[in-house]
């Protein structure tokens, strides 16, 4: 076994260790891309190279549609005539999906969404490209967050002047990118967005940060952990909280690939759009959750492209090591 394989197991295992104490201090951590690549990270360095990002100007809004083809139309925020120009249906509900760290439009976690919505249903899917700001070193991307969660949240209430109803929004977000989703909720003024989805929301920077994602973000905000006190919050913090596996190490993931783990949120996610069949059982607490003694007081399933409104709670169940995942 190589150093970095006994340094992660030796994480991995104080993690499981203490669940009740996600506040730990870490400085250097190894987090994975969203291409997989893991990267040591200093949480603490101030001496970051420079980088610049402008989100009014560097963020590229997406639109996926049955009609668009395999390519996607861009349009511009707030400038009607390039919506207009696309087969973009106000009539449609609106999915909007937002990638993580080193992520773009064109990677794995927004193809996967993108296409299982499509198969599923006929509706306006539209991926959020902030790859300039999510290129930065770590540290940097992470505080970027709130300024494209606040950009988001503008789309959204343009939308809605366009004539998209707030209970015809999903908004998905990954990782960094389960903040910015609902960041986005909670600037948009106009209305309150009905469901949005965290998966894996990122834990580096974000065990105590106020600006993390919550329940109140959206009438309806779920997540699902996948790998807690690692990539992921293990903390629950929405309506409702689904720990598929214990919510650490996923099967047909080994305990030192955490990517791969922290990148199952999203292939659960896509599984789960036209079925119902991630069922899982109510708990009282995580820490049952990790001891495998749920009194199973009630079921709901996981994910799903509609919403679950006035569901709430702590949930788990499990999947399959691969497709398909779900094994109700």
């Amino acid at each position: 076994m190589n150093r970095q394989s006994s340094i992660l197991i030796v994480t991995l295992l104080g993690v499981i260790g203490s669940a009740k104490s996600e506040e730990k201090s870490l400085r250097f951590i190894q987090f994975p891309d969203e291409t997989g690549i893991l990267h040591w990270i200093d949480l603490e360095n101030d001496n970051l190279p420079q980088h610049k990002f402008n989100p009014e100007d560097d963020i590229k809004y997406l639109l996926h549609s049955r009609g668009s083809g395999q390519n996607p139309e861009e349009f511009f925020k707030g400038n009607n005539d390039s919506i207009f120009a696309t087969k973009f249906d106000s009539r449609k509900p609106v999915k909007i999906s937002i990638h993580g760290w080193t992520g773009d439009g064109e990677n794995e976690n927004n193809k996967v969404l993108v296409d299982a919505f499509l198969s599923a249903m006929d509706v306006n899917v539209i991926v959020i490209d902030w790859g300039i700001g999510a290129s930065a070193d770590y540290v940097t991307s992470a505080r970027y967050v709130p300024l494209v969660g606040a950009k988001v949240g503008e789309l959204i209430d343009w939308l809605n002047i366009l004539g998209v109803p707030f209970s015809n929004f999903h908004v998905l977000g990954h990782s960094l990118g389960g903040h910015i989703a609902g960041i986005s909720g909670r600037s948009a003024t106009r209305g309150k967005v009905e469901y949005i989805s965290g998966m894996d929301p990122a834990f580096p920077l974000w065990g105590s940060n106020s600006e993390r994602i919550r329940a109140s973000d959206g009438k309806y905000v779920e997540i699902s952990h996948t790998n807690g006190g690692l990539s992921g919050l293990m903390e629950p913090i929405g309506h409702t909280d689904f720990y598929p596996n214990g919510g650490v190490v996923m099967p047909g993931c080994s305990t030192i690939d955490v990517r791969c783990s922290h990148n199952r949120a999203y292939h659960y996610m896509a599984d789960s759009i036209d079925h119902e069949r991630f069922m899982a059982d109510k708990c009282n607490s995580v820490e049952e959750i990790s001891s495998n003694t749920c009194a199973n007081v009630g079921k709901l399933h996981m994910g799903g492209a509609k919403t679950k409104l006035g569901s709430q709670g702590i949930y788990a169940l499990k999947t399959n090591a691969e497709k398909p995942y779900y094994q109700g």
